[in-house]
């Protein structure tokens, strides 16, 4: 409550007058003398206000510098006399310089390039020619901010956690008032779970009672904000920040106790309050710019084309007794102060694209109260009326917008937003004006740190005694969306896309307060119908957010111990005004179920041919990497000075043709085929981490620094030292930020270990990669959470002989063999060489809904009827859970391959066979039916492909790395797509061997299918070391992305599983067989802001698949397969936003 009784009509007056009194009195202006005050203006010239301030710290990177002067100026001399030093060579920045608009006496200049985080600038004016004279020399020192995240070194301030800032510091341009809110900035990010009020912070009256508190954390940044509005001057205070609290690289802070005394605001009784408007039209005297509009500018938003337009009617403003405190005078906006910002209409990505959606009007609240000071203009060296109060403001603010979509990618709390200004009581309209320049930084989509900047300007009413009042607030939040809930847009559940590792993140449409959710969030489980059990979590707020972090993982439910969550949100739970839930919250749900049981309805035959595959577990493998390329490298044709770091191991080494194929002897038109690609060595941006996904639930604790590690190289290729770093692992994912950026040119590598294998040649004389017990996980090999190595040559081993010249159709025996289930590999080392900071942003995309669950890579989904009855088939299995797919969607699309068909579930791919298509001389196997057998009587009748659209899908996995950047063409906005590779799950298949004496379906199945993405070529060297181009652009008002790309397609389980088998050993087509894809897909975003990027091959892929005796190369059959048009569906998901 606002202390005493408030008589707006006398106050409101007195508060004005003595404002106008202090404010000339102390070296600002009424308004009635501007801009100079006598004859000798000429010897009287200077700078009068600057962003930064002389001295300011904390300053954003993107931040402009704006000047204003005591006269005119003219860019010209501004340019001349004006200089901004330094850069990382010591010499001055470029900059571009424009004059302000509404007043020629000040200046913007915007640096041609981000200043550098972390450094100290110097702005120096000499002998600038003003229109009334020459400006008294001045330089003024600033310095920027830390990053946000990224390289250590650009993150912290000092190798020990300390607190580097204190507002207020109780000096006496700074001094503690009873409204005071405390600030905090440390030299590294705190770590938002060891900050706890009424633990490791705490503020405690004389009595040694706790004093309740708004406790806010973000990055750097703390804030400390009582909950009383008042506290009791003259009484003695201690905020004690404990040993407990740690930063976010594990150093622990000293601890430290502030003793204070606040200082009375109003002695004389009365609070000072002056109702004040967020003004909403004009130019800023400052800046030029449209006064208290909010652009969000950023590499994934474009510049100046997603703006709000704040306003407010009734802004209360508190400033301390002016007649007491005539030289710095303390000034507060209280918590929970509404600001509302109009509707961006439409989200432009890239500045250029719809999005599909605007924000609706965007709720901006003040998260703590604001406070700051007005002081004597330090630039006034000559006394001048017309120098300005100046005004320092720090404020918190929680971001929240009406459309849910906007709401999940932009809610946030935006701490210590720090406004310099200047304040003018205009006598002639009768009001306080306050204008202010200050850089707001939001987090866009989780995905990159964007900029605006902000020309601020509170507006007093003249009328103090007939002022509007802010609309009363009394209702409570209302949730917005949840991630796991069912998307408010399509109907769909979103818990099928969750995966272990994953937050739980509410979306409310308001801010919320953060101490309200302390012990009024609590996540339970249930196991197998058991006693529900509470889960600790790390429950924090974030602007409209509550974010939930359980220190457990999620499951996925298995079948046999059914794991169901729940999670309740007390109403106690509030905004920022104290406004709590209507009713509490609970949400019950599950994650995607793990299929553990089949019943056997018809026994395969041979015995466990299939049901070794299915019931086996499988190692991980590595899905994307960025820098490089997901595969174990081969040392051949290795260049580090060519920047070619090898090849996959296991690859097409080449026959007869292309540049130094491995086999130089030429062979048939069928035999000859060019190496593999070589993996280029990759530029990696100053700004970018490695990131590395994977297609299991790992073990964390494997991957540390003895299993994971960066190290430099000389040119030569030879180790120089081991990289520092920060390893951030999660279930899925591990990501590597070093200590210090990379250095432009140097070459790195990185080692992912892994172990556990043994190569030996199997019964056919092929060599083959074999499970071994020579791994130990955490130390020898990165592991997953079933204690398997890690697989790193998953396209198994190639085996190459000359049996030529045979007159047949092969004078090569290529015999391809999958490595084991259970297999690791050899060490997956990558290389990359440092590069220049790319303003790109980093999208991690990830194929979700999964319907492999249990990573058997089979589709554990009943094929009762597939084997017509057949003994000698696959058999047939009845599975009470199945995994998801296909879609219920009828397509028609190809009657005489797919009578009866479906279109694709999200990640899924049809394959279909088109029969017996070719000549005779191809051999006796004609052709093949995915998913089921033929109809008709072996050695009697003719046979007919069985008809099962349901089985002829293969469901996808993969992960994506991909850069947005800030090119836009007449074919959208650039997108580049780093290569990775897609598996998929193993297809059912029936294949047809036509002898003259009878006529037979051969039961098998095709195994793990890799499908590896391919640089792009770059024209200029021939070389593909370019990333995939994508395009992002609008199509009948959707969001659509193009890609074309290269693949290769690997089946090597099917010489060994596909094929009847052979004691020769079967030479089959399918290593390294090289198709392209044209793809398309709309771009949609959930209603927790997430976005879903889909995409779908436009054309029909072809895949003819050879079989040849690898004794004398004759031709012994072939699989006429193709994916059809729009039967390859993939289904990204980008990452969670907190």
């Amino acid at each position: 409550m606002i202390r005493g009784t408030f008589n707006r009509t006398l106050y409101g007056t007195l508060v004005a007058t003595a404002c106008a009194t202090v404010l000339t009195a102390c070296g600002g202006s009424d308004g009635s003398s501007m801009p100079g005050n006598d004859a000798n203006d000429a010897q009287r010239q200077s700078l009068l206000y600057a962003y930064p301030d002389d001295g300011q710290a904390e300053v954003p990177t993107m931040a402009p510098v704006v000047l204003r002067f005591t006269s005119d100026v003219s860019l010209g001399d501004v340019e001349q006399s004006v200089t901004l030093c330094c850069d990382a060579e010591g010499g001055n920045l470029d900059y571009t310089a424009e004059t302000v608009g509404p007043d020629p006496r000040g200046v913007i200049l915007t640096p041609a390039q981000s200043l550098s985080p972390l450094t100290d600038y110097t702005i120096a004016i000499k002998k600038l020619r003003l229109r009334n004279g020459t400006s008294a020399d001045r330089t003024l020192r600033f310095t920027t901010r830390p990053l946000a995240e990224g390289p250590r070194s650009l993150v912290v301030k000092d190798e020990g956690f300390a607190i580097d800032r204190q507002m207020p510091n109780g000096d006496t341009n700074e001094p503690v008032m009873d409204f005071s809110s405390f600030r905090f900035q440390f030299t590294q990010p705190v770590d938002r779970a060891s900050a706890r009020y009424g633990d490791t912070v705490v503020l405690t009256d004389s009595s040694g009672d706790t004093v309740e508190a708004t406790l806010l954390i973000n990055g750097h940044y703390m804030t400390v904000d009582p909950k009383p509005e008042y506290l009791t001057p003259g009484q003695n205070y201690t905020l004690s920040l404990t040993n407990g609290l740690t930063s976010t690289f594990d150093e622990a802070f000293a601890g430290t106790e502030i003793s204070f005394t606040p200082a009375d605001s109003s002695p004389r009784g009365e609070p000072a309050m002056l109702v004040q408007r967020i003004t909403q039209s004009g130019l800023s005297r400052l800046t030029g710019k449209n006064i208290n509009q909010v652009p969000v500018n950023g590499t994934l938003l474009g510049e100046d084309v997603n703006v709000t337009q704040a306003s407010a009617d009734a802004v209360v403003a508190e400033l301390a007794d002016v007649t007491e405190y005539p030289d710095v005078t303390p000034i507060r906006l209280p918590r929970g102060t509404k600001l509302t910002g109009s509707a961006i209409e439409m989200v432009m990505i890239g500045g250029e694209v719809p999005a599909g959606f605007g924000s609706g009007p965007v709720d901006m609240r003040l998260t703590s109260d604001a406070t700051g000071y007005l002081v004597p203009n330090p630039y006034n060296v000559h006394n001048r009326a017309d120098a300005l109060r100046i005004v320092h403001l720090l404020m918190d603010v929680g971001i929240a917008t009406e459309d849910p979509r906007a709401n999940g990618g932009f809610t946030q709390d935006i701490m210590h937003i720090e406004l310099v200004g200047v304040a003018e009581v205009d006598t002639d309209a009768g009001v306080l004006n306050l204008d202010a320049v200050g850089m707001v930084e939001p987090n866009i989509l989780g995905q990159e740190y964007g900029y605006g900047l902000l020309s601020f300007q509170l507006q007093s009413y003249k009328d103090q005694m007939n002022t509007p009042t802010a609309p009363e607030d009394k209702t409570g939040p209302t949730l917005q969306s949840w991630t796991l809930g069912t998307d408010t847009i399509t109907g769909e559940d979103k818990s099928l896309l969750a995966k272990p590792g994953d937050p739980i993140i509410l979306n409310f449409d308001e801010p919320i307060d953060p101490q309200s959710v302390e012990g009024n969030v609590t996540l339970y489980k249930t196991v197998n119908g058991g006693a529900e059990e509470e889960m600790p979590a790390q429950v924090y707020v974030d602007g409209a957010a509550i974010v939930v972090k359980p220190e457990e993982d999620l499951v996925y439910s298995p079948e046999n111990s059914e794991t169901l969550y729940r999670l309740e949100i007390n109403n106690q739970v509030s905004d920022t005004l104290g406004n709590i839930l209507t009713t509490t919250l609970e949400k019950s749900f599950q994650l995607p179920m793990l299929v553990e049981n089949k019943e056997i309805i018809i026994p395969p035959s041979p015995s466990g041919f299939l049901d070794d595959f299915m019931s086996s577990p499988k190692s991980p493998i590595v899905l994307s990497v960025y820098p490089g390329f997901p595969c174990a490298l081969s040392e051949n044709d290795r260049d580090l000075s060519m920047n070619f770091a090898g090849r996959c191991a296991g690859g097409f080494p080449g026959i007869g043709e292309g540049p130094s194929p491995e086999f130089p002897t030429p062979g048939t038109e069928i035999d000859n085929k060019s190496k593999d690609d070589i993996i280029p060595v990759i530029p990696l941006p100053t700004n970018h981490p490695i990131i590395v996904q994977f297609s299991k639930n790992m073990d964390t604790e494997s991957i540390n620094k003895d299993t994971f590690f960066v190290e430099k190289l000389n040119q030569d290729g030879q180790v120089q030292g081991t990289v520092e770093g920060q390893l951030e692992a999660t279930s899925r994912q591990v990501k590597f930020i070093p200590e210090e950026p990379w250095e432009e040119g140097a070459l790195y590598r990185y080692t992912l270990s892994s172990s556990g294998y043994t190569i030996a040649e199997d019964s056919t004389g092929a060599r083959k990669i074999y499970a071994a017990d020579n791994y130990q996980c955490g130390e020898t090999s990165i592991c997953d959470t079933e204690g398997l190595p890690l697989q790193t040559q998953p396209i198994g081993e190639t085996s190459i002989s000359y049996i030529g010249p045979t007159g047949e159709q092969r004078d090569y025996a290529v015999l391809t063999t999958a490595t084991a289930y259970t297999a690791g590999g050899p060490p997956m080392v990558q290389f990359f060489r440092g590069a220049p900071k790319r303003n790109t942003v980093i999208q991690v995309l990830s194929t979700q809904p999964i319907s492999d669950v249990n990573g058997n890579f089979y589709h554990d989904f009943s094929n009762i009827g597939t084997a017509n009855g057949d003994p000698n088939g696959l058999g047939e299995y009845l599975f009470n859970v199945e995994e998801y797919g296909p879609s219920v969607l009828a397509d028609d699309s190809n009657p005489d391959f797919d009578p009866g068909g479906l279109k694709p579930a999200p990640n899924s791919s049809k394959i279909l066979s088109r029969y017996a298509s070719q000549p005779e001389n191809f051999g006796a196997v004609k052709g093949l039916n995915f998913g089921c057998s033929y109809t008709g009587i072996p050695f009697v009748t003719p046979l007919t492909p069985m008809e099962c659209p349901e089985h002829k899908f293969a469901y996808l996995i993969s992960g994506m790395v991909a850069e947005v950047t800030d090119v836009v063409t007449d074919q959208g906005l650039e997108v580049k797509i780093w290569p990775s590779q897609v598996l998929t799950t193993s297809l059912n298949l029936y294949a047809r061997t036509a002898f003259p004496a009878f006529d037979l379906p051969i039961p098998g199945f095709t195994g793990v299918q890799i499908l590896r993405m391919r640089f792009d070529e770059d024209t200029s060297s021939q070389y593909r070391n370019r990333p995939i181009t994508g395009w992002i652009t609008e199509q009948e008002g959707k969001l659509i992305m193009n890609a074309s790309l290269d693949l290769y397609v690997d089946a090597p389980s099917v010489p060994e599983t596909g094929l009847p088998p052979s004691n020769d050993g079967n030479t089959t087509n399918v290593r390294s067989y090289p198709i392209s894809m044209s793809l398309t897909g709309g771009i949609s975003f959930m209603d927790d802001g997430r976005m879903v990027v889909e995409q779908y091959n436009t054309e029909d892929v072809d895949i003819l698949i050879r079989f040849h005796n690898a004794k004398n190369g004759t031709g012994t059959g072939y699989a006429d397969t193709f994916i059809p048009a729009y039967g390859s569906r993939l289904n990204f998901l980008s990452e969670s936003m907190k």
